[in-house]
């Protein structure tokens, strides 16, 4: 558990609740960080508990992650450059990222993850933590870590291992949750992302502070979601036009409209209707997903960072 009277980032004591009755979430004032108090998880949870099996189903999707994170890394992509992606899970972006760099490898603390990166995908992958692995210093052109900073027990230990792994003018690559995101601020405590496993929680202002207090320079910065290109338009809307006033309108008019009871209905639509508004849908969810992306209103941040 931490310290609720001290920053475990910046080590400042200007610690106050992040919401008006919050005894979880508590941010610092100085550098900005959110974190979470309850208890964490442990080690063993993430080699052996976190997942049991590996989801088949939700491959296609993760596929078209990956492709979209390699889209907004691809022009500091080099055939020379080694790479190494730090919580890798089944090796899905090695695999698609393989083939514009010289040489890749991972990193992931769970094992069946990890197995399946080496015998299905045969790739160079090791099980572990950060705080235990061992890779030569100066070794890597990029280092990427997508959606494990908010999971570490001591970023600023890890982020000293990171900064030795990499070369002069090396790469970093990093996503998570954006904490002041639209999604976040409507939902508050309730949003998904708000949940023991994430210890730390992240706006573009604190992160690219702690980025610079580790020795990188932010040097792009995007807005991104999971599978974005297919998110409804109904939550990329809500991402558009959400103010903090509107939450409580919303929320209250929700709750008081009279059609608001059993408008569910038990009859499907027609086959030919659900076909019909998949063909429109698709692209609009894209359209959609391409003004929520340029305009920064995603519920990710994913910053590429030089190190100095």
């Amino acid at each position: 558990m931490f310290n609720d009277k001290v920053c475990a980032l910046c080590n400042s004591n200007s610690i106050i609740p992040f919401f008006e009755r919050s005894t979880d979430l508590l941010k610092c004032s100085h550098c900005g960080i959110v974190f979470d108090t309850r208890n964490l998880f442990y080690k063993n949870y993430y080699e052996n508990d976190r997942i049991q099996h590996i989801d088949e189903g939700k491959m296609n999707a993760r596929k078209r992650n990956v492709k979209q994170r390699r889209d907004l890394i691809a022009p500091y992509l080099k055939k020379d450059f080694s790479l190494l992606d730090i919580g890798c899970g089944e090796g899905l972006f090695l695999q698609y990222v393989n083939k514009f760099v010289g040489s890749v490898a991972g990193l992931e603390p769970t094992k069946i993850y990890t197995n399946y990166a080496r015998e299905t995908l045969q790739l160079d992958v090791q099980q572990g933590m950060i705080e235990t692995a061992d890779f030569n210093t100066k070794h890597f052109d990029i280092v990427t870590l997508f959606h494990v900073l908010e999971h570490l027990d001591n970023p600023n230990s890890a982020f000293d291992k990171i900064w030795s792994w990499l070369k002069h003018d090396g790469l970093l690559v990093i996503e998570v949750p954006n904490i002041e995101s639209p999604t976040a601020r409507y939902k508050r405590e309730n949003w998904d992302l708000i949940n023991p496993e994430h210890r730390f929680h992240f706006s573009p202002q604190s992160l690219r502070f702690f980025l610079e207090r580790h020795g990188f320079v932010v040097v792009k910065e995007f807005s991104r979601d999971f599978d974005q290109y297919r998110t409804s338009v109904g939550k990329n809307i809500r991402k558009l036009l959400f103010s903090r006033r509107q939450r409580y309108i919303t929320a209250s008019l929700k709750n008081n409209s009279p059609g608001n009871v059993n408008r569910a209905s038990n009859n499907k639509p027609p086959s030919l209707y659900r076909k019909t508004k998949k063909a429109f849908g698709l692209p609009l969810k894209a359209l959609m997903g391409v003004i929520v992306h340029k305009c920064k209103r995603s519920d990710y941040i994913f910053f590429v960072a030089r190190k100095i």
